[in-house]
């Protein structure tokens, strides 16, 4: 089975980047800490709270920059927009319900970076896929459990690197 590659935009390369230097940093104190519970003399009875904790959060730790380390060594970087006319990932789209006249505006990002970030909508979501390739003006329809929403799109445009 080949590995899967992840594409990211520059943004949140950087992000889950920076992410990873900080794990990084924290693994090695949860691991100093461990080391010096057990330099100690061994676990004395007020200890074993504190390493079961330590080798919990290492776990935790070493299970995230092994997830990180995998995204970031597959990663494929989109640095440009490859058509400013279509919706792609790394956009800023803004949407309006056609019946409402509410309006939506939002980034459309790789699931690592949703998840990372806490914003945005992926590019795999149900929405994500639908606007991938629209352009300004289009009407989409997002199908939810009570009926249909049109929304039609009334603007694209491509989120600066240095924004979050």
């Amino acid at each position: 089975m080949a590995a899967e590659n992840f594409t990211l935009t520059r943004q949140g390369y950087d992000n889950l980047k920076r992410e990873l230097d900080a794990l990084l940093e924290r693994q090695r104190q949860v691991t100093e800490q461990l080391i010096d519970i057990r330099r100690e003399g061994g676990l004395q009875p007020d200890d074993e709270g504190t390493d079961y904790e330590s080798r919990v959060q290492k776990e935790y730790l070493d299970e995230r920059i092994n997830y990180l380390r995998s995204v970031l060594d597959r990663a494929e970087i989109i640095e440009e927009d490859p058509d400013p006319h279509r919706v792609d990932m790394g956009d800023e789209v803004t949407i309006e319900d056609i019946d409402t006249s509410e309006t939506d505006t939002f980034v459309l990002r790789s699931h690592e970076e949703v998840a990372y970030l806490g914003d945005g909508v992926s590019v795999e979501s149900p929405v994500g896929k639908i606007l991938l390739g629209c352009q300004k003006g289009d009407v989409i329809e997002v199908k939810v459990p009570d009926g249909t929403l049109r929304y039609i799109i009334r603007r694209i445009r491509r989120t600066p690197v240095n924004e979050s």
